[in-house]
């Protein structure tokens, strides 16, 4: 019968196997980014008054926009005033295009737009007029 010699190294061979395994298992433990649920989405009531605006009408009541963006035929409009920002989503082709979403950061509790963020852009509205 042959006997081997302890070389010394196999504390670091459990340890390196452990380590391994607890790392595997690990990676298994939380579910990919993909498979985790979605937040809830906003609420989906808007402002009667401001959808379906054409630019124009939006320019009209608002002013001119912070930032202005058009990608891929949807225009996007933001107003900002202190920490509220209003986001007025135009789609339509051409000169039919109308505002057919709105939403403000913060958002509303039961609206897409906070009310305070109104209330700041009507502010901001009469102290241009």
């Amino acid at each position: 019968m042959r006997f081997c010699r302890r070389t010394g190294r196999e504390p670091m061979k459990k340890i390196a196997f452990l380590l391994g395994t607890g790392l595997f298992l690990g990676a298994c433990a939380a579910p990919p980014a993909s498979l985790r649920p979605a937040p809830p989405s906003p609420p989906r009531e808007e402002p009667k008054s401001l959808s379906e605006l054409n630019a124009e009408e939006l320019a009209v009541t608002f002013g001119t926009p912070d930032f202005v963006r058009k990608e891929n035929g949807i225009r996007l409009w933001r107003y900002d005033v202190g920490a509220c920002r209003i986001f007025f989503y135009f789609y339509g082709d051409g000169g039919s295009e109308r505002v057919r979403y709105v939403e403000s950061l913060p958002r509303g509790t039961t609206e897409t737009v906070s009310p305070s963020c109104l209330s700041a852009f009507d502010l901001r509205r009469k102290k241009k007029s």
